[in-house]
């Protein structure tokens, strides 16, 4: 997409930049202060990684929604990461 469509790309870029961190990094933020997410969790650094790898898994060609269903999906990129780091389980 890079290569091909720039303006797409970076478009795609921005609205990843802004959904983890203005969203996804602050609504995570609020759950550690509360106690919900373990203290010793860096949270930049899983937002980092897990919005660097998603776009390999789920936008590039053979990507996982061709192979699995969405409730699969989201259960195995969203819930069982999330059950790593919360507190109480």
């Amino acid at each position: 997409m890079e290569k091909y469509y720039p303006k797409a790309n970076l478009l795609f870029n921005n609205f990843v930049k802004e959904l983890s961190h203005n969203i996804v990094y602050k609504l995570l933020k609020q759950a550690q202060e509360a106690g919900d997410i373990k203290e010793d969790i860096n949270l930049e650094l899983l937002v980092k990684i897990y919005f660097f790898r998603i776009d390999n898994l789920v936008f590039k060609k053979n990507n996982l929604f061709e192979s699995y269903g969405k409730a699969e999906l989201f259960k195995h990129l969203v819930i069982y990461n999330l059950k790593g780091i919360i507190t109480g389980l």
